[in-house]
């Protein structure tokens, strides 16, 4: 099949004669001295207008003239155009057939490697006890699914993932506070943060109990909250509903 093959386009020069335009400038000059050297007056105002209607009238009909040579000068190139939009529309038809027909077997080779991998994440996790608590989509992101991205090696990232994190969960498991360490450890994925996030939330806990108990002690009757700003406007409605005074204080 022979390609497009784009050879020279010819181009005739047009010839625009305009024997008369020195001719026609000089008089245009002639005029406009005149008219700008006139005082116009009540006597002579009828006969100003009419000078210059038939000035305007003149400058008319050279309008048209210029008009109808550039029209017949665009005529060709508006052939032209008209011819290559449509090869042009013939061509991009084509290509967007062709595209949409690509973009068709793309989506289908990765719903079917998605598929694979989902079968071999089914096998893989069978042996372990905890990485159970993370799904297939859970592990899966999109460039596992990519054209240049080998089954192979997103099996051996699957199994990479399933025994670091049957470790790591095996070690939060034996720690005290397991379970909230397990589950703090779906968000983070690293044993080192969900501690350090686990340790933050039992120290404001406890500064919540410090702050209770002195309230208590020192303002019988009164009871202290720690919330954070988002909760804050919760908490004064919540207790205003109530009939329960409010009263906001920076710790």
């Amino acid at each position: 099949m022979d390609y497009l093959e784009i050879k020279d386009v010819a181009v005739s020069l047009p010839v625009i004669r305009f024997d008369d335009y020195e001719k026609l400038k000089a008089q245009a000059e002639e005029i406009a001295n005149f008219v700008s050297q006139v005082e116009v007056t009540e006597e002579n105002v009828k006969e100003a207008k009419r000078l210059l209607a038939e000035i305007n009238k003149s400058i008319g009909v050279l309008n048209r003239r210029r008009i109808d040579i550039k029209n017949h000068i665009l005529a060709p190139y508006e052939e032209f155009n008209t011819k290559v939009k449509e090869i042009e529309t013939i061509v991009k038809d084509a290509d967007c057939l062709v595209r949409s027909q690509v973009r068709e077997m793309e989506e289908a080779e990765r719903a079917n490697k998605e598929q694979v991998l989902r079968d071999i994440w089914g096998r893989r996790i069978k042996p372990y006890t905890f990485a159970k608590m993370f799904s297939f989509d859970d592990w899966m992101e999109p460039r596992h699914l990519n054209k240049t991205q080998a089954i192979s090696n997103s099996e051996k990232e699957m199994t990479d993932f399933l025994e670091k994190t049957e470790k790591d969960l095996e070690v939060l498991h034996q720690m005290d506070d397991s379970n909230s360490l397990m589950l703090e450890y779906l968000h983070c994925r690293d044993v080192a943060e969900c501690i350090s996030r686990i340790n933050a939330k039992k120290e404001r806990l406890a500064k919540n109990a410090e702050t209770f108990k002195a309230t208590k002690e020192s303002e019988p009757g009164k009871v202290a909250f720690i919330v954070s700003e988002d909760q804050e406007a919760f908490a004064e409605l919540l207790l205003k509903t109530n009939k329960i005074e409010f009263e906001k204080r920076s710790i």
